[in-house]
C-alpha cells in the first residue's frame, strides 16, 4: 500500500457520532458545565445557548433575531438532560433543546478551537509522498458510483490534486462539465465558464505558447480567487510538456517551522496582483500566506507574473524581499514537486489556493489542446461537507 492513500485515510475528517453521552457537571451563575463520556468538559454561556436556540430558527434555518437581541443576564429556570440532548427551560418563557452532537460540535470552551473548524483535515506531502508512480489517480468509470465521488472529492479536499483517467475527449465538453460540477457551479470568470489552452501565435496568456511556465496559481488577481481548478487533455502530441505540482501549504508549514520571521513578513505583507488590460482593471493585495484567526494555513497566492510593484512601509520593503526570496527557493527546491505528463483523457483538478502548478517547455509540432474551468471555494467545501455528512449516515 502506499504511503499516499494511506495518509489519507488516517487523516479522513468525519462527522462525530449522533450520540455522545454526558452530562450536567456544574450549573453556574451565568453559565453550564458539561461533561462527555470521553472526560472532556466544556463550559456555555447562558445567552450564547439562548442565541442559538434551534428553536428560533424559522423553517429555511435562518435566525429570527440578531444576537444583540438578546439578554445577557438570561437564566435558567430549570435544566434537564438526557442520555443525547439537554433542555433548558428560561426565565423569558421559552424552552431550548440541544442534542449532546450539537453541543460538542459547536463548543468553543475546548483545549484546541482550531479542531472544532468545519474544514478538511490536510494531507500536506512533497515529492517523496506524493510522485509520478503514486499520484493521486482514479478512473472516470469510477465517479459513476457514489463511493468514487467521494473519494474524488476527498482527495481534492485533503491532499489537493487527484487525476481521473479515460475522461471522453469526443463528446464536446459533457463530460468535462459533468466531473465539474460534480464539485460545485462552474465559476464565470473572465475567460467565460470554459476555455481552452491552445497554442497560438498571439496569445493573451504565456499559457498559450510552448515556452515554459514557472509554478504559479491563476487568478490570484481576483478577490476571491477560485477554489478548484480543472484541466483536461483533449490532444497532446508533443515532446516535452511535463506539468508540474507543487504543495504549496506544505512550503509554507516548512517555513514557519525553520524561518518563523519569513513566515510572519510572508503572512501578514500585501502583494499587489494586476491585470490591467483593454478589458479588465482587476487590482488586488493580499499575502502571499493566507493565515486565518487560528493560525491556520488556508491558502497561498503566488503568480510572479501578475504580481505589481510592492507598496508596503519603508522599512519593511527589504525583509519582504528576503522573505520571498526564501519562498522562492523553496519552490525551486526539487524535493517539493511532482512532474506528471498528460495522457489524452486525463482530467486533473487541483485547490488553486494551495497547488502550484508548472509546466516544462514543449515542442510546438503536433497538437495540444487542453480545456480548463474553475469552481469556486465556498461552492467546493459546500460540496464536500454535504457529501461527507450523507455518508456518515449511510
Amino acid at each position: 500500500e502506499n504511503s499516499m492513500w494511506s495518509l489519507l485515510r488516517r487523516n479522513r475528517s468525519s462527522r462525530l457520532p449522533a450520540t455522545r453521552p454526558f452530562h450536567v457537571k456544574n450549573q453556574a451563575v451565568d453559565h453550564v458545565e458539561l461533561e462527555w463520556e470521553d472526560g472532556l468538559t466544556s463550559r456555555f454561556h447562558y445567552f450564547w445557548l439562548r442565541d442559538n436556540c434551534m428553536a428560533s430558527r424559522v423553517s429555511s434555518s435562518e435566525k429570527d433575531h440578531t444576537s444583540a437581541d438578546v439578554d445577557l443576564d438570561i437564566k435558567p429556570v430549570s435544566v434537564s438532560t438526557k442520555q443525547d440532548s439537554v433542555t433548558f427551560s428560561w426565565d423569558d418563557g421559552h424552552t431550548s433543546v440541544f442534542t449532546s452532537s450539537w453541543l460538542r460540535t459547536y463548543a468553543y470552551d475546548v483545549p484546541d478551537l482550531r479542531k472544532q473548524m468545519d474544514v478538511p483535515q490536510l494531507v500536506l506531502w512533497d515529492s517523496s509522498i506524493v510522485t509520478p508512480d503514486n499520484f493521486p489517480t482514479q478512473q472516470f468509470s469510477e465517479i459513476k458510483e457514489k463511493s468514487g465521488v467521494s473519494k474524488f472529492i476527498n482527495t481534492l479536499a485533503t491532499v489537493g490534486v487527484c487525476r481521473l483517467e479515460q475522461v471522453p475527449t469526443d463528446q464536446g465538453r459533457e463530460p468535462f462539465r459533468e466531473v465539474a460540477e460534480l464539485l460545485g457551479p462552474v465559476m464565470q470568470q473572465m475567460y467565460g465558464l470554459f476555455w481552452d489552452v491552445i497554442t497560438e501565435p498571439n496569445p493573451i496568456n504565456v499559457a498559450y505558447t510552448e515556452i515554459p511556465l514557472p509554478p504559479h496559481q491563476d487568478l490570484c488577481y481576483y478577490e476571491a480567487t477560485p477554489g478548484i481548478q480543472l484541466l483536461h487533455c483533449l490532444v497532446t502530441e508533443n515532446k516535452g510538456a511535463y506539468n508540474g505540482w507543487i504543495d504549496g501549504i506544505k512550503i509554507a508549514e516548512d517555513i514557519r517551522k525553520n524561518d518563523p520571521k519569513s513566515f510572519e513578513i510572508l503572512s501578514t505583507l500585501p502583494i499587489s496582483f494586476l491585470r490591467l488590460d483593454d478589458k479588465n482593471h482587476r487590482i488586488t493585495k493580499k499575502p502571499l500566506i493566507d493565515v486565518d484567526y487560528y493560525g491556520e494555513i488556508q491558502g497561498i497566492y503566488h503568480s510572479p507574473p501578475w504580481e505589481g510593484p510592492m507598496q508596503v512601509p519603508f522599512s519593511q520593503l527589504r525583509d519582504f524581499y528576503v522573505a520571498y526570496k526564501v519562498f522562492c527557493t523553496h519552490v525551486k527546491d526539487p524535493k517539493y514537486a511532482c512532474f506528471t505528463k498528460f495522457k489524452q483523457g486525463d482530467l486533473i483538478a487541483f485547490n488553486n489556493r494551495r497547488i502550484l502548478h508548472s509546466r516544462t517547455a514543449f515542442e510546438s509540432a503536433g497538437n495540444r489542446h487542453l480545456q480548463g474551468a474553475y469552481v469556486a471555494w465556498d461552492d467546493f467545501l459546500s460540496t464536500w461537507r454535504k457529501q461527507r455528512d450523507q455518508t456518515s449516515l449511510e
